[in-house]
């Protein structure tokens, strides 16, 4: 192969909700195979409580540590809100249920030790959301761990006078033979549980495609997709656009060249590929993905 191509290597992660903000999504149409699902076929499963830095400026650990002790005291208020001990984790319901999960609490944290917040809706509502409670939740959680003397202690380093934040709700996968999967959470604290019915992500297959490096050589590395795939199997083209990692800072230059020209030809190869759709509870649903391409330069 020429020197000018590259092996592009695929995998898949599901998405609950990105960490990059865009304008209010569309409401999703009432899907009357979700609202059919019952109860009896459902199992408990744990719902976590995750954050993520939104800000494109990096970082240092001790500030994201910060950050993850009062997502930390939020879970904990959460839990004591719905009534559970020391220890228990209650249920969600009758108020939160498997269907108000997806939106997302904003948070600034100020200089001054003012913290505000405020419940968002992700790039894309999935098709079973029916509701915010669960971040309006996680919102009143924040205000108890505030009024108990939690606090986002800010790091003098930090040359700024605001930070933001989401933090996202984080269920569990139940699968067809009632086996339980956590969700893979950099760091994420338990709140309640919910009865879920069974998930079944997209089914993507490993995709390879060569594309010209336009005389650029040298360059390696990876970009990120991220898409809704359909009911039919399909990318939805409107959907699809590149994800930079939250608290890295912008390539420039001709690695920027090279990174635009992988988005630019992996958009083209998404479109024209057919999937698997995700399925929950027995009904076929669209799906925020998101894929990762690793490029090399041909040796």
């Amino acid at each position: 192969m020429s020197a000018r191509r590259a092996v592009i290597a695929v995998w898949v992660t599901l998405v609950g909700l990105p960490a990059v903000m865009r304008a209010q999504p569309p409401v999703p149409r009432r899907t009357p195979c979700l609202d059919a699902i019952p109860a009896s076929v459902m199992k408990r499963v744990p719902v976590y409580a995750a954050a993520e830095i939104t800000d494109a400026d990096p970082v240092a650990a001790v500030v994201v540590a910060s950050m993850d002790l009062l997502t930390q005291a939020v879970a904990e208020q959460a839990r004591a809100l719905l009534g559970a001990g020391p220890g228990q984790l209650p249920p969600g319901e009758p108020s939160i249920t498997w269907r108000q999960l997806d939106h997302q609490l904003r948070v600034v944290a100020h200089r001054d030790g003012r913290v505000a917040w405020r419940v968002q809706p992700p790039v894309w509502l999935t098709d079973q959301s029916l509701g915010d409670s669960g971040a309006r939740h996680l919102g009143r959680a924040l205000d108890a761990a505030r009024r108990n003397g939690e606090a986002f202690l800010w790091d003098d380093a930090l040359k700024r006078d605001s930070l933001t934040w989401v933090v996202r709700l984080e269920t569990s996968a139940l699968a067809d033979d009632g086996a339980i999967t956590p969700p893979s959470l950099r760091a994420g604290f338990p709140v309640f549980t919910v009865l879920s019915p069974t998930i079944r992500a997209a089914d993507v297959e490993r995709i390879r495609t060569t594309f010209p490096m336009v005389r650029i050589r040298g360059f390696a590395g990876t970009v990120r997709l991220q898409f809704v795939i359909d009911t039919a199997g399909r990318a939805v083209p409107a959907t699809i656009r590149g994800v930079w990692p939250p608290n890295e800072a912008r390539l420039v230059g001709p690695p920027a060249f090279a990174y635009d020209s992988v988005v630019r030809v992996m958009r083209v190869s998404l479109e024209d590929a057919r999937f698997v759709p995700a399925r929950m509870g027995g009904c076929t649903i669209n799906q925020l993905v998101q894929q990762a391409f690793t490029y090399r330069p041909a040796r």
